[in-house]
């Protein structure tokens, strides 16, 4: 009925008609372009919403790549620590053996007449004791390494913590400027 109306001619409808004519079509009017207004804002915010579910789905993988680097670094760090501490045992006990064997030779050439056997001794003992120092040195550089080793995984450790709060902080931007974009629509 309403677009019979629309149709009558202006002259032949009294002017409280006319005017209430005028209105419907201002209400319609106003109703589609309500109706635009919201299916545009709409479409903002899912696009908003995708853009943000995208950036934010490619942090995490970032992240999880980062974890498991970070396991990989663990692994390789636990597996180049055992071979150290197997590679120092061994050598150690070459050491001691290598000692032990120095020390029966001593006790066999101590038997063997006093002039030799002074000039003997020194000579071992000598030996015996570089083989010492040398054990000494190889514990000193073992004890390095292991703190060298603690250093680069702490800052390593300090790097990841860094990221994480980069990664936190750029999280906490883009919350706010979607927060603030949705003020704005």
């Amino acid at each position: 009925m309403e677009n019979d109306a629309s149709v009558i001619i202006k002259d032949e409808v009294p002017l409280k008609d006319k005017e209430i004519l005028h209105l419907k079509e201002t209400i319609s009017a106003l109703r589609s372009e309500l109706e635009e207004f919201k299916f545009q804002k709409e479409k903002a915010v899912q696009e908003a919403l995708a853009s943000s579910s995208d950036e934010i789905k490619h942090l995490k993988t970032t992240a999880q790549a980062l974890r498991d680097e970070l396991e990989n670094l663990n692994f390789q760090k636990d597996k180049d620590v055992q071979k150290a501490k197997a590679d120092s045992q061994d050598e150690i006990n070459q050491l001691h053996n290598t000692i032990q064997a120095l020390r029966e030779e001593t006790e066999d050439v101590r038997y063997k007449g006093e002039t030799k056997n002074q000039e003997s001794i020194a000579s071992f003992t000598d030996e015996v004791k570089q083989l010492k120092d040398t054990i000494q040195s190889l514990r000193d550089e073992l004890e390095n390494e292991r703190f060298d080793f603690q250093k680069k995984l702490q800052k390593k450790e300090a790097d990841k913590v860094a990221e994480v709060k980069v990664l936190q902080d750029a999280a906490q931007e883009l919350r706010k400027k979607l927060d603030e974009f949705n003020l704005v629509t």
